[in-house]
């Protein structure tokens, strides 16, 4: 059995282009990186729903009704599914449309200006 670090380091934040998802492969185990702003997410490139490269999909805001207005939530980040358009939070990874699914998501911290993504589960 191959023991994972319980890091790894994916590179400046300033290198991640805003809102474009980056795979990294940690021993196998493929994730991708995000920068929102001045935050990095991270999740596991597989959708719960049916496999698909969920990385691929788009990045959106959720969307909330302020005074009967529907409007974009620029701090709340969602990850489209590729395949069959399921969301998903980026922060907790529960799926907009069926909380019984949840990508899976990395805690994530900046160290010096770099991404460091923790590989245990958040």
């Amino acid at each position: 059995m191959v023991r994972r670090p319980d890091t790894v380091d994916v590179g400046p934040l300033d290198e991640l282009a805003e809102g474009r998802m980056r795979v990294v492969d940690v021993q196998g185990l493929r994730i991708g990186v995000v920068r929102i702003g001045t935050e990095a997410f991270a999740v596991h490139d597989r959708c719960p729903h049916q496999g698909a490269p969920i990385c691929r999909g788009p990045i959106t805001s959720r969307i909330g009704f302020e005074g009967g207005v529907v409007v974009s939530l620029p701090g709340e980040p969602v990850l489209a599914c590729p395949w069959h358009h399921w969301e998903f939070d980026l922060r907790s990874g529960k799926s907009l449309f069926d909380e019984s699914y949840r990508v899976r998501t990395f805690r994530t911290e900046l160290v010096d200006g770099c991404v460091r993504v923790w590989l245990r589960d958040r």
